[in-house]
């Protein structure tokens, strides 16, 4: 009997370490490419901030190890070191590559860990992740030639009237930080990347082109100011170069619109009555044509 299970034991291991080396062999000298999208300004109130997607495709599907990504900005934008200074976010939103599970509750187990974010230089940061479940576990291929939402990042203002002029930085030695998953010997559910890596993606491009926001939308929301705030009953929207705002919705922070005025005849000062509202936080769109932007207030 002993000798079967450990006949059975060494069967199992040897299986995994030829299905780590085949995954590694299909991987191989493959391209993967970096994009933006989605970009856009937001506002919670007092600050504004910079938010978009990161996306990830390739030329041949696989399953994603650890990697590592540097980004340069605009110091006028968002201030030097925005990692030092609390102004970046590295988030990973439902969706996305980095917010993947496995396992059905109470036992999930999240794929990836260890999310750290760096300042290189003043106007240069890093995003980092590491592979927590190995790759045997990880249900399907998650890089494929469609580019997949990766991560998001959200950077505060300094200046929203600035360009960001976020970029990736591609040249080395910051380049070449994807590797495919690595496995283990079967023992386990935990990613072994020591004894049985995944392989690194030599051939990476980057793509820096947003094409959601221009330069305009930065400046519509250092234009607009809502006041007073906190208020009583009455707020009012400065719009001093009278933009042709068309419609203000207010929320309340469940999501549920409590009040939705059209502005088809604003002029540079909008006054708008709240009185019947209970007194609490809201967020307030102000729509326009080709614009939206979001502005969060106080009634008490």
């Amino acid at each position: 009997m002993k000798k079967t299970t450990r006949y059975n034991t060494l069967t199992k291991r040897l299986f995994f370490l030829f299905f780590g080396i085949l995954t590694q062999s299909l991987v191989f000298a493959q391209a993967i490419s970096f994009s933006f999208s989605n970009a856009a300004t937001t506002n919670d109130g007092s600050d504004s901030f910079y938010e978009i997607d990161v996306l990830v495709a390739s030329d041949a599907d696989f399953k994603l190890g650890s990697g590592q990504l540097y980004f340069n900005y605009n110091t006028a934008a968002f201030g030097e070191n925005i990692q030092t200074s609390g102004n970046l976010e590295f988030l990973r939103p439902d969706g996305s590559i980095l917010a993947e599970q496995i396992g059905t509750a109470p036992f999930i187990f999240d794929i990836y860990k260890d999310f750290i974010q760096n300042d290189n230089t003043t106007s240069r940061v890093s995003i980092s992740f590491q592979q927590n479940i190995t790759a045997q576990f990880i249900p399907a291929n998650n890089i494929t030639s469609v580019p997949t939402l990766l991560c998001r990042l959200k950077i505060r203002f300094q200046d929203p009237v600035e360009a960001p002029m976020l970029c990736f930085e591609d040249q080395a030695p910051f380049d070449n930080q994807f590797f495919s998953a690595c496995a283990n010997d079967g023992s386990t559910a935990s990613a072994d990347c020591t004894n049985y890596a995944g392989t690194q993606i030599t051939d990476d491009s980057f793509d820096c082109t947003i094409d959601t926001l221009s330069a305009n939308d930065f400046e519509v929301e250092a234009i607009l100011s809502v006041y007073p705030n906190p208020n009583r009953g009455v707020i009012y929207v400065a719009n001093p170069q009278q933009l042709a705002l068309t419609k203000a919705i207010v929320f309340d922070l469940t999501g549920r619109i409590v009040k939705n005025v059209r502005l088809d005849e604003a002029g540079a000062i909008i006054r708008l009555d709240i009185s019947n509202l209970p007194n609490a936080p809201y967020l307030m769109t102000l729509e326009g044509e080709g614009m939206a932007i979001t502005k969060k207030f106080i009634k008490n």
